[in-house]
């Protein structure tokens, strides 16, 4: 499957379950690194928990990797 559908497919998954499928391949490695699958989670949560998800610069300005520290972290 290309990329890009694994990525929104793992926009559906838990933060762990994402983590955990990219240590099965480098094709699965690839998807959840992209920015889109960090978004799908960071934003409901923001939304509700705003606080938690506190960030130091816009949303915009932010990459797949700080926005996937962010959620681990909390």
């Amino acid at each position: 499957l290309p990329v890009e559908l694994l990525a929104e497919m793992m926009q559906l998954l838990d933060w762990k379950d994402i983590l955990r499928l990219r240590q099965l391949c480098r094709r699965l490695d690839t998807a959840s690194r992209e920015r889109s699958v960090w978004l799908s989670i960071f934003l409901p949560y923001s939304a509700v928990l705003p606080r938690l998800f506190w960030l130091e610069k816009p949303l915009a300005m932010h990459s797949s990797a700080e926005l996937e520290k962010v959620i681990v972290r909390w």
